[in-house]
């Protein structure tokens, strides 16, 4: 026999776990005629409807957590957030279509934070490729772990490549703090999409490194960016993300796909390029670098645009 219940919400008062267990506790081991024959059945029911009740809430917040931590999160956005992901999508859609199967198991989109067009200035950060990303959304996932404030077991603040995105962003975003008055990176990323700080990023290459080596995977990322479609999408994708200023981790590659010649200004290896009718590129060290943060990006950063990208730096 198949029995079937529907756990819906109950007006009536709960019972305590307790009452329950005492409402139960003459239930017989053995059913006989398929009838159990107990003296309040009518408490009986009550003590189980609510227990199911309770475990249907448990279970609700088991599969939250479940889905924070694999990165599938409902993303809230905007209605100019919406389009430009509808806009993405398409592009993704038609990308991943036209790949070969051994590259659709490992594609993997990325794309912007919810809240990015609403940033006075919208900052895009470019990578190189993920890894153990097969068949994941970048963006889902970092704004699920941002949310827990932990990277695969590690703090934000433990994970360089998001940290340094986080500390730019909101130096930035903030016409540059003295860096002792910059939040954590945990508390900076946490307020991604809560009507905070947020900015877009993207990987040249969209197919995962699951080689297990965090180095990059060259016989997997110089044939994908160097393949003309590819190129054009990755053009496309930028074009729809329309930021206004862009941010490398060491992929100089990027200045050649969007023309930009030769670097107009080098401070402590951050590259500045120029281009008319194009937002500036700045080409960092790469963002998990062992180089200190300070220096090397957010003061790196903070010293090209102020001395040659004012509208970035002091518009309100």
């Amino acid at each position: 026999m198949k029995i079937t219940i529907d756990v819906v919400a109950s007006e009536k008062e709960q019972l305590c776990l307790t009452d329950v267990k005492e409402a139960i506790k003459d239930l017989p081991d053995v059913v006989e005629d398929s009838k159990w024959h107990v003296r309040n059945p009518q408490q009986v029911a009550f003590g189980l409807e609510n227990i199911l009740i309770m475990l249907n809430d448990e279970l609700a917040l088991q599969q939250s957590a479940k889905e924070i931590s694999e990165g599938v999160v409902d993303i809230k956005y905007n209605e100019n957030d919406q389009t430009m992901q509808d806009n993405l999508n398409k592009l993704f859609d038609e990308w991943e279509s036209k790949l070969p199967d051994s590259c659709k198991k490992l594609f993997n989109r990325d794309g912007f934070y919810p809240g990015y067009n609403s940033q006075r200035i919208k900052i895009l950060f470019v990578g190189r490729e993920a890894c153990w990303m097969a068949r994941k959304d970048y963006i889902a996932t970092m704004y699920a772990n941002f949310q827990k404030k932990s990277i695969e077991g590690w703090s934000v603040n433990q994970y360089p490549f998001q940290r340094r995105q986080a500390y730019i962003a909101y130096g930035i975003l903030n016409n540059w703090p003295d860096w002792d008055k910059v939040p954590y990176a945990s508390d900076i990323c946490q307020r991604v999409g809560n009507g905070g700080i947020s900015w877009a990023f993207i990987n040249m290459s969209k197919l995962s490194n699951e080689t297990g080596d965090w180095r990059r995977d060259c016989n997997r990322y110089w044939p994908f960016i160097r393949d003309n479609r590819n190129r054009l999408m990755l053009q496309n994708q930028i074009e729809i993300l329309k930021p206004d200023v862009i941010i490398g981790a060491n992929v100089p590659e990027l200045a050649d796909l969007l023309g930009y010649g030769e670097p107009d200004q080098t401070v402590d290896a951050c590259y500045y390029y120029k281009k008319k009718d194009c937002p500036p590129f700045l080409n960092c060290f790469h963002f998990a670098a062992i180089k200190k943060d300070r220096e090397y990006f957010y003061e790196a950063v903070k010293e090209v645009l102020t001395k040659n990208e004012m509208c970035l730096v002091k518009q309100r």
